[in-house]
């Protein structure tokens, strides 16, 4: 399977310079094939795990890109330098997306793109129009908040959390095992509490690892790495908390950062 995907990768790249809806299929791919990689090397030591990592980020990152009409087309890169045509703002850029290129760009030390996703409007995702509950929007503004260093991130977060508990369309056990420990992740790493932020993490993985060993999700590659635990760990690894949790779904070599800058980005 990894060989069917890597040798694939490249036939979809191609794809976007003609429709940058590809981007999506480009973005699961590479995902996929990264976190495929980790079955055999669970502790992505070898580089190519982190090749198709930058590739899903680029990709991610692309598709909030390509919404700039004020040009027919951008240069960008994804696995190699494209020319993408823009498009107007639709379901491809619901924001899930928003959150997974915004956990792959912290993962990857992306802070330009960081940069540039927080600064993202909250029309754009809007048009999605994919019926999330209020939160998902919610969260996506206290995370570009933060990014942005803006103000009132405080309030900006209990709303978050409040509106969580509200959900009405989301599933509970989605909440409980993989919306709301990212949050609870976050909110520790803003206190720089090196103790809570690791029993959290321990906790949040073993939710991550309840939801994705039951009902059928067992060999679904979505669940081999522990993407926005990861992404939280990187950022508690920044501000000088020091993560003390070993796991399958957090390898070591991506949260430790070493192939950053070995894969060129852009």
């Amino acid at each position: 399977m990894i060989a069917e995907f890597s040798a694939s990768l490249p036939k979809f790249i191609d794809l976007v310079e003609r429709t940058p809806l590809a981007l999506t299929t480009v973005l699961d791919r590479s995902l996929t094939l990264a976190a495929l990689r980790t079955v055999p090397d669970p502790t992505a030591k070898d580089v190519l795990t982190w090749d198709d990592l930058v590739t899903a980020m680029q990709a991610a990152s692309a598709l909030f890109a390509v919404i700039d009409t004020s040009a027919e087309s951008i240069e960008y890169t994804v696995g190699r330098r494209l020319r993408i045509p823009t498009t107007p703002p639709g379901q491809h850029n619901r924001a899930g997306r928003w959150l997974t290129a915004t956990w792959l760009a912290v993962v990857c030390r992306e802070r330009q793109r960081l940069t540039a996703l927080a600064s993202v409007p909250e029309e754009v995702l809007r048009a999605a129009d994919v019926g999330y509950d209020a939160y998902m929007l919610s969260w996506v503004d206290t995370l570009q908040t933060f990014f942005r260093n803006g103000p009132d991130l405080d309030a900006k977060f209990a709303a978050t959390v409040e509106s969580v508990n509200r959900a009405a369309n989301t599933p509970q056990e989605l909440v409980t095992r993989l919306i709301y420990p990212p949050m609870e992740l976050l909110y520790h790493v803003l206190d720089r509490d090196a103790d809570r932020f690791n029993e959290s993490l321990e906790r949040a993985l073993e939710l991550h690892r309840q939801h994705w060993s039951t009902g059928g999700r067992e060999t679904n590659p979505d669940g081999f790495i522990a993407l926005a635990p990861l992404a939280m760990a990187v950022l508690a690894q920044e501000v000088g908390i020091e993560v003390l949790v070993e796991s399958e779904y957090l390898p070591k070599y991506l949260l430790s950062g070493a192939w950053v800058g070995e894969t060129p980005t852009s």
